[in-house]
């Protein structure tokens, strides 16, 4: 079983606040075991109200985790990552009260009252109601006294009304195949919910998921890195407000379906009158930015060595060739910065901020769309054409490259005007032959071998940030060159590998 979260494990949030003093709380570890688990329940379940989806609430049960849908408790056999489908069956009824003299003395599945999913985001699968559709009962039935035992003659009378109106009747199903009778109607039922009936859950039945479809009509939202302590009031020094709440839409849809040890994680999310919130792992360690720039008094400006640097380079690169080349349909992130690539306290990076994010279909030729992202890191052929490729997170990504060289901002007002962007005075230096005007000061005193790495990090960066798209490398060339950069830089000499793997690069000691 994989290790437990460290109990200091907090959070970081996107809020949008309707209201003040709105409280928070912690997002409790499972105890052991709670099968079908076998850590933390990921998202859409939760352990806490609040964590979660609200109709994905669990409890920690033996042998199976339970949840309950419109009063009825279900235990959970079995569920797929990234699909809408649970396989639940009802806990065993009471057989010394209600079933009294109907059913045998032993726990029956069978609830004592129809499985009613209406006024909930589930419904039967049609699998599940085809597979009682075709259930007859031998004549004459084997009817127990009806007087006392309505509900069961009505089982198995009509076996579909055990599913409510889910199924309909018997009568509206086609017989899809040809099955004996059943002696023992109660019995196959009690079986087949042993084993388990699909449910599906459906997004247009969903209050939750239909106020994230509606985010577009609220006004705003404000960002929030969550501090240690799960009150929202501690973290305001953090908040960063967006444009748009398309965005808070746009990354529980992204980030919920992809996983990458370099993705910050999403565990949930929540809404109610007072806002919208969505929870990830709390990256304690600043933002790249912060370390480079020295935005924050708490990081030194210098303080990272270039092994340290070419490391995070790989792992943000192989982040984006995840992005491309491993997840269908590809997603472009479109705001790859500096300010958006965390560190945790080992100096892994976790690529954040999806909200500008979009898939690419590949049965349309080409994806268009208006050019959003951040200053200096917008790819320039995007921002004229509108037509939106893998190439221009490249495009961004050399630029945070170009600021783990040169160690300047992407953007910096004080700068010429020509070379206002980076991108441009990178260009314009690298061309001249003064790559050394270029290289940040903290870095010269890191050795031949760090120099030589840098200045093929300048020159891969340089490739990034073509005007041209057609002349920047794809996400999985920018890899294996980072990879060659690395190798030499540590006095490494070896194959490059590509990766489309979710493995982490944990710097060597």
């Amino acid at each position: 079983m994989p290790p437990r979260p460290p109990p200091h494990l907090a959070a970081a949030v996107l809020l949008l606040i309707f209201a003040t003093g709105t409280t928070g709380h912690t997002c409790s570890t499972p105890p052991s075991p709670c099968p079908p688990f076998a850590s933390t329940p990921p998202f859409p379940f939760s352990l806490s109200p609040g964590c979660g989806h609200p109709s994905f609430h669990i409890k920690c049960a033996t042998p199976r985790a339970t949840i309950s849908i419109n009063n009825l408790t279900f235990s959970l056999l079995r569920f797929e990552p990234n699909s809408t489908s649970l396989l639940l069956s009802p806990q065993p009824a009471d057989t010394t009260t209600t079933h009294r003299n109907c059913t045998p003395s032993r726990p029956l599945s069978i609830p004592t009252k129809p499985i009613n999913l209406s006024a909930s985001p589930f419904h039967v699968s049609d699998s599940s109601c085809s597979r009682l559709s075709v259930l007859k009962p031998c004549p004459p039935p084997n009817l127990p006294n009806c007087s006392h035992c309505s509900w069961q003659c009505k089982l198995i009378k009509d076996p579909v009304q055990l599913l409510h109106e889910s199924c309909g009747s018997a009568s509206t199903h086609p017989q899809l195949s040809e099955q004996g009778c059943q002696a023992d109607i109660l019995e196959f039922l009690d079986n087949f919910l042993t084993w388990g009936i699909e449910i599906e859950w459906d997004e247009n039945q969903d209050t939750y998921f239909s106020k994230c479809k509606d985010c577009q009509s609220k006004s705003g939202v404000l960002k929030y890195l969550h501090k240690h302590q799960p009150t929202i009031s501690t973290a305001a020094e953090a908040a960063k407000a967006l444009t748009s709440t398309k965005s808070f839409c746009n990354e529980i849809l992204i980030l919920s379906s992809i996983n990458h040890p370099n993705l910050v994680k999403l565990h949930g999310y929540c809404s109610d009158q007072r806002g919208l919130l969505l929870v990830y792992d709390y990256v304690p360690n600043g933002t790249l930015a912060d370390h480079l720039h020295g935005s924050k008094s708490l990081y030194r400006k210098g303080s990272l060595k270039w092994q340290v640097r070419v490391d995070m380079a790989l792992q943000i690169a192989i982040v984006i060739e995840y992005l491309h080349y491993s997840v269908v349909p590809p997603i472009v992130h479109r705001d790859i910065t500096s300010s958006n690539i965390f560190i945790e306290k080992d100096m892994r990076v976790k690529v954040g901020d999806f909200g500008l994010s979009r898939l690419l279909v590949r049965d349309t030729e080409r994806v268009w769309t208006g050019p959003q992202g951040t200053p200096g890191y917008l790819d320039p052929e995007y921002y004229r054409s509108f037509h939106l490729t893998e190439k221009s997170d490249v495009y961004s990504f050399g630029v945070v490259l170009l600021e783990l060289v040169t160690g300047m901002r992407a953007v910096d007002q004080r700068r010429e005007k020509r070379e206002v962007a980076l991108a441009d005075l990178a260009v314009a230096r690298i061309q001249m032959g003064l790559l050394e005007e270029l290289v940040d000061l903290d870095l010269v005193g890191d050795g031949e071998a760090a120099m030589a790495g840098v200045a093929a990090a300048a020159e891969l960066a340089f490739r990034c940030v073509a005007a041209d798209k057609d002349d920047r490398p794809d996400a999985r060339e920018v890899v294996a060159e980072l990879r060659r950069i690395r190798s030499r830089t540590r006095g490494v000499v070896g194959p490059a590998r590509s990766s489309n793997s979710t493995n982490h690069v944990v710097p060597e000691s």
